[in-house]
């Protein structure tokens, strides 16, 4: 096809020349390019909807998700390779402002192994498709420590990876810097946190025994399971990996959350039913509390935290019935209801329908106590 743009006494002066067939060849062989890159690739890649619908992959994106091409298009991203869709929106928000995003992400393994890869992401070519293009390339360990040790920490000493909650810890075990999805894990911002001891911020019975087992054994990456607590009271059972940065003798955790596999138990319940909850140790001693009680009471945490529970809540004529029912609980490993009268506020008093329950290790053995209870009418 022929389509003349100007002429003078007849004769064309100048003209485009449109031949469907060739056009149509050229863009088929563009897209059979992009394909044979896309296939080509160790790396991951894959594209997206901006609701985190996945569009696209290559075959070494979809080994990852042990997934064949017709199972995995469909799916949401967020369920993968990010955390929820806040994040994936933040990710948007910074395309939309940049083009372009470059991070560095830490992703659990199938055998709860970490993997560690430099994400970039793009916007689509086509301008009429939004679409999100990801490529994450997979580094080792010695690679993601020389990043570490090189990384200028930002700003309130926050560190730029993503995937993961992670926290480096200076050679006393003070926290150095963390990221903002430790800040969501721990329930503190970095303000809050940063100079203070890693066991002042997370109950982890385990956290001596793991860094002194880590420092007398070769110093490669190691995983630890255990259980912990955070600011809320909630008992998250996490897989801790370590791994050093020699340059200075600072110390990266990653914690990747398993708690799922106690979805059914009486914790959870109590969190579900927007429960007062007090977390004690077997002697009685307040390990953490939820902000519902922090409200009720008054106080915070950290003003109760290794304080005795009967010392903090209870009226001195109820103090001694508080420790003989934690001691019943203790012995029969089983749960008490009863009502109970607590300090709250301003000195008054408040009336609690109190559930008092043991929480057992995988040993069957007492880990902690739990109490937890609403405000009723006296």
């Amino acid at each position: 096809m022929i389509h003349i743009i100007y002429k003078m006494n007849n004769r064309p002066l100048s003209v485009i020349s449109f031949n469907p067939d060739l056009a149509e060849r050229k863009m088929l062989k563009m897209i059979q390019r992009y394909h044979y890159i896309m296939d080509s690739l160790h790396d991951l890649m894959c594209r997206f909807l901006p609701d985190g619908t996945i569009t696209l992959g290559n075959p070494a994106f979809y080994h990852y998700l042990h997934k064949l091409p017709e199972e995995a298009i469909g799916l949401n991203i967020t369920s993968y390779f990010h955390q929820d869709q806040n994040e994936l929106d933040y990710i948007l928000k910074k395309l939309a402002e940049d083009g372009l995003i470059k991070e560095i992400r830490c992703q659990p393994g199938s055998n709860r192994d970490l993997r560690w890869f430099k994400c970039t992401y793009i916007r689509a070519f086509d301008p009429n498709i939004e679409e999100i293009q990801l490529v994450a390339h997979q580094i080792n360990q010695e690679s993601i420590t020389t990043f570490l040790q090189q990384h200028k920490i930002g700003i309130d000493n926050k560190c730029d990876i993503a995937g993961l909650p992670v926290v480096i810890l200076q050679p006393d075990l003070t926290i150095y810097a963390c990221n903002h999805m430790f800040e969501r894990f721990s329930g503190y911002s970095s303000e809050e946190i940063l100079g203070q001891e890693l066991s002042s911020v997370l109950v982890i019975p385990d956290l001596l025994e793991i860094i002194l087992i880590y420092k007398a054994l070769p110093q490669t990456t190691r995983a630890f399971e255990v259980q912990c607590l955070d600011r809320f009271g909630n008992i998250r059972d996490v897989v801790i990996n370590t791994s050093s940065l020699n340059q200075n003798g600072r110390l990266v955790l990653t914690f990747v959350d398993v708690s799922k596999k106690y979805v059914n138990n009486d914790l959870i319940q109590t969190l579900r039913d927007d429960s007062l909850i007090v977390v004690c140790n077997t002697k009685g001693v307040v390990l953490a509390i939820n902000r519902l009680c922090e409200d009720v009471v008054g106080l915070y945490n950290e003003q109760i935290k290794g304080l005795k529970y009967w010392e903090v809540f209870c009226p001195d004529q109820e103090k001694n019935m508080a420790k003989r029912l934690f001691k019943t609980v203790l012995v029969g490993k089983d749960s008490i209801e009863i009502k109970q009268n607590w300090l709250v506020a301003k000195g008054q008093t408040k009336t609690i329908l109190l559930r008092n329950f043991p929480l057992l290790n995988l040993k069957g053995d007492i880990e902690y106590i739990i109490l937890s209870g609403k405000v009723v009418e006296g």
